[in-house]
């Protein structure tokens, strides 16, 4: 080891490149502009080797002439920062058919797809940045000049835009890089941005859910929750509660007949409610369907056999926790659900999946009758296969 010396080769940082690039170039006497070698340095990707490899075709290519960044752009098949820009000026400004054939101008003069999708996710980056952290100038390879026109594209997207862009068009450019037809994808997935909304934050979007569900529940399509009894004086005989809607407005005929004097969604809520403390117990009562309530015997039903074999074995607890609610002896009978006959009670995963596949049914049709999706299925004329929610 002491005979040894050690050296830690590290890929340069563009700047410095360029600077390297430059001065070889002043000692040739080659005229060229700086951004045709920062061009260059960018492509180089930090590597010396590479960067004089391609800064030697640019020169075979130019001859005598002045390097400038259109005939770097040209020789090398790559996409400037100005091709870029005006790409993201044409997504943010959602039109859909200037995006497209701004992509086809480009592969007509010869700009490399695929380099251009891998450039345009990192001048998406850019943009993400400069959204999030304005004076984070120092992060990013470019000039002042491009910065500027960076932060104002920024500024038109904000950061729930621009972080949505960039998602995005980063699973279009890994999706086009297995495929066959890259050029498809690339172009469906510009489309995709054009019609790309913010991400909002979590509150945000709860805010929005909760919203939702009101207006839903206005319409009668959402399980309410049950309402507390109404407090009566001391001594009066009990008022007869029902079931809560939407129960009562879907029971069959051949439904059994609702227990007398209760009210089977708040005394059914108080019993899961006494086992929170109980994980277990509690996430297999909540796959439990009340499917009977008569002369002191509460059937269970349940889909799925592994919750049904939870409860069986603390159905004595189940037992108990009725009776003291009820004030009345109460037996547990536990069955499997043949599906031919409503509950009286739904169960409460059942309840939550229904919401949710209302939400969903609700937010794929405010999906479709978008006007952006509208507006791209009357340019394609197309309509939409499938439909995602997050």
């Amino acid at each position: 080891m002491s005979r040894c010396q050690r050296y830690d080769f590290k890929l340069l940082p563009s700047k410095v490149l360029a600077d390297h690039l430059a001065r070889i170039l002043g000692n040739e006497k080659i005229a060229f502009e700086p951004d045709a070698v920062r061009l260059v340095a960018r492509e180089a990707a930090g590597s010396v080797r590479d960067g004089l490899s391609l800064l030697d075709q640019v020169v075979a290519y130019a001859g005598d002439e002045t390097l400038t960044r259109d005939k770097v752009a040209e020789v090398l098949g790559v996409a400037d920062r100005r091709l870029l820009y005006q790409l993201a000026d044409k997504v943010l400004a959602r039109d859909v058919a200037e995006t497209l054939r701004h992509l086809a101008d480009a592969i007509d003069r010869g700009v490399d797809l695929m380099q251009m999708a891998r450039g345009f996710l990192g001048f998406l980056h850019d943009l993400e940045i400069l959204a999030a952290v304005p004076d984070a100038e120092d992060l990013l390879d470019a000039t002042a000049e491009e910065i500027a026109e960076t932060k104002a594209l920024a500024g038109k997207a904000g950061k729930g835009l621009a972080t949505s862009l960039f998602d995005r068009w980063a699973r279009a450019v890994e999706d086009a890089a297995r495929s066959q037809t890259p050029r498809l994808l690339l172009e469906m997935g510009l489309v995709d941005l054009c019609n790309a909304e913010p991400l909002l934050p979590l509150g945000d979007l709860l805010d929005r859910l909760e919203k939702l569900e009101v207006r839903l529940g206005g319409a009668g399509t959402l399980p309410a929750r049950p309402a507390a009894p109404e407090p009566r004086p001391r001594g009066a005989p009990p008022a007869r509660q029902s079931v809560p809607a939407p129960a009562v407005a879907t029971l069959p005929a051949t439904a059994p007949p609702l227990p007398p004097d209760s009210d089977i969604a708040e005394v059914w809520r108080r019993v899961r409610e006494s086992f929170g403390h109980r994980p277990a117990m509690a996430a297999a009562l909540d796959h439990a369907e009340v499917g009977g309530w008569e002369g002191g015997a509460v059937t269970l039903q349940f889909s799925q056999k592994f919750a049904l074999d939870q409860t069986a074995r603390f159905k004595p607890e189940v037992e108990r926790a009725l009776t003291q609610i009820t004030g009345t002896a109460t037996r547990v009978e536990l069955r499997m659900s043949t599906g031919k006959v409503l509950p009286l009670l739904r169960s409460e995963v059942g309840r939550e999946a229904e919401a949710a596949q209302l939400d969903q049914h609700q937010r794929e049709t405010e999906a479709r009758e978008h006007p952006m999706i509208r507006k791209a299925q009357e340019l394609f004329g197309v309509a939409p296969k499938e439909i995602k929610t997050p």
